[in-house]
């Protein structure tokens, strides 16, 4: 999942059954908003987004942290 919670439809029902937690990689457990907001953006691309037929170049930044849901042994 990423920060801006693009996969809400896929996750949503596994984090319901669990009030929104998920365990980080110190298994410590963590709201999901927290979780996101803490995970640091290590990685940087550029890509170019191309917008009525114009080339715009965008420079993203991106983090990826293990977790697991609760009550789930399988990491993420």
């Amino acid at each position: 999942m990423d920060r801006g919670d693009d996969r809400k439809k896929l996750l949503e029902p596994l984090l319901d059954r669990h009030g929104r937690l998920v365990i980080d990689g110190k298994n410590v457990r963590r709201g999901v908003a927290e979780w996101g907001a803490r995970c640091r953006l290590r990685h940087h691309t550029r890509v170019v987004k191309i917008e009525d037929g114009k080339k715009m170049p965008c420079d993203l930044c991106y983090g990826v942290e293990r977790t697991c849901l609760v009550g789930r042994p399988e990491q993420l």
